[in-house]
This record gives structure tokens, sequence and C-alpha cells, in this order.
């Protein structure tokens, strides 16, 4: 897989997270979005205290989920390293070497535009890593 083909996917990967936060969020039919629609005050009022409510609740569930380690982001870490979800430390580490190796900057010296793409990708390479080898000390994977 070619380092193109390689930032599309990833792209692909963050797009498709945003759209998911958007979605959750409430997206453009969102009667207290920025559109510059007028509501009445009543309204105003009820909407702004089923948002409040909502968002409590929210609050809750993403305090539940904190421990699950937010799931969505170590499986989106897992597969910018091309390897399985669940793996332990040592096949993350060799996975990102090895991912290093392949799209380091310096080996596109000479063409400007795929070194930028490298270095972007190296970037979110080493973030990927850094938050499994985070996850899995916290576990107690010694790797």
């Amino acid at each position: 897989m070619g380092i193109i083909d390689r930032a599309k996917r990833i792209l692909k990967s963050q797009i498709n997270a945003k759209l998911d936060d958007l979605h959750y969020r409430g997206g453009p039919d969102d009667p207290l979005s920025e559109d510059g629609a007028t509501m009445d005050d009543e309204a105003w009022f009820y909407a702004a205290k089923a948002r409040q409510a909502g968002h409590d609740r929210q609050q809750s569930e993403n305090h539940q989920r904190r421990d699950a380690g937010t799931t969505a982001d170590l499986g989106r870490a897992y597969a910018n390293l091309d390897c399985p979800s669940g793996s332990d430390l040592k096949t993350v580490r060799a996975a990102w070497k090895r991912l290093m190796k392949k799209y380091h900057p310096d080996k596109f010296a000479n063409e400007p535009k795929k070194r930028e793409s490298a270095t972007k990708l190296t970037a979110l390479l080493n973030e990927s890593y850094q938050k499994l080898e985070a996850h899995l000390k916290a576990r107690g994977d010694k790797g």
C-alpha cells in the first residue's frame, strides 16, 4: 500500500469520526443551531431546557464511558498502525516501527509533496502509538 492510499484511509477514518460527532450533537437540524433561525422566547426556553437535560445525560454517559478508554479512539489507533485490535504492546511497537521505516519523511527528501504527506502521516502514527502505549501500560502490559 502506497503512502497516498494510506493517507486516504486515515483521512477517511478521521472524516467519519467527525461526522459521527456531528450526528451525535444534533447536526444541522438541531433547533438551537447557529443558522440564524429565530424562535420565540418560550420555544427558546423549552429548547434550551431540553438541550441542558440532554447535555446532562450525555455528560453522565461520557463519565461512565471514560473507563472504557474511548474505545473508538483506541480502535482508530490500532487501525492507523495496521495491527489487530487488542494487540499487545510488543505487536503494536513492531507495527509502529515497520510503518515508521516505510513512511519516514527523510525517505522522501527530494519530493516535497510526498515529504509533507509523510510528515503528517508519521505524526499520526506517533500519536496513535503513544495513545496505545499509554493504554496498554495502564493495563499492565510491559511490552
